[in-house]
Formats: C-alpha cells, structure tokens, sequence
C-alpha cells in the first residue's frame, strides 16, 4: 500500500504532510463504517469548544509554514 505524502485540512482546506497532521476518525454510533479525516492540529483547537478536552499533543506540528 502507498503511504500518503500529503493530505487536506478538513477545516481549512490547506495542504499539509500527512506526517504532522491530526487524525481524526468518525462513525456513527448505529454503524460500523468510519471515516478519517486530517487537520492542522491549529485548525482543531481553533474549531473545538474551549471546555473541550484534547489527550493529545496536537500542538507538536512540524510545520513550515
């Protein structure tokens, strides 16, 4: 399988290396199917509610930008 050099952020629709994006993974509770989806760790904490929190480290980007 090819490894992904580049993906999409679902928030802001910029480019970035798919080795400093967020991974994020959704389903429904009532299926089995999910979906992955990538953002700029920025773009996540941006769009999250305040009150909402994260267990991981989305501020340790490799960006260049």
């Amino acid at each position: 399988m090819k490894k992904l050099q580049s993906v999409m952020c679902c928030f802001c629709g910029e480019s970035l290396a798919h080795k400093d994006s967020v991974e994020i993974t959704i389903s429904m509770s009532n299926s089995e199917e999910s979906q992955g989806l990538f953002s700029h760790g920025k773009c996540l904490k941006k769009v999250l509610h305040k009150e909402v929190p994260i267990g991981i480290d989305v501020d340790n980007e490799n960006e260049t930008n």
